[in-house]
């Protein structure tokens, strides 16, 4: 890469080296509130993402213990009538509980803010290629 001196503004007598620092302080900072956009873009869309899963999960866990009482309730009727129809309706609803849970773990997000770590990792490889 060219170093500064080697530059041809530089030693042309054009461009200063405190005007080349205050040009790469603006874009630092204009980089800089620009990733603070993103990060708070994909912060919302996650956290959205993540009250959709817990929905999924209260839903879940409301399912597993109406299945487990209709359970409970097809145990306590088995000598009387119909305890089949129950025992089938609890397994049913234990069922879509292990659904609604697998789905709902599936919709937590697994690393936050992944783009934005990606992002800014770029940002840094290509303003110390740029400084260098």
């Amino acid at each position: 890469m060219a170093r500064a001196e080697e530059h041809p503004s530089v030693t042309g007598g054009g461009v200063s080296t405190a005007e080349l620092l205050a040009e790469a302080a603006v874009e630092l900072r204009e980089l800089a509130r620009l990733e603070v956009a993103l990060a708070h873009r994909e912060l919302v869309t996650e956290i959205a993402r993540a009250r959709h899963a817990v929905l999924v999960f209260a839903t879940s866990v409301t399912a597993g213990a109406l299945g487990l009482s209709a359970a409970f309730l097809a145990f306590l009727q088995v000598t009387h009538a119909s305890p089949f129809v129950v025992f089938t309706a609890a397994v049913v609803l234990l069922l879509c509980a292990l659904g609604g849970t697998l789905v709902g773990w599936r919709l937590l997000p697994k690393h936050p803010l992944a783009r934005t770590r990606r992002r800014l990792e770029h940002d840094a490889k290509e303003l110390e290629a740029r400084i260098a």
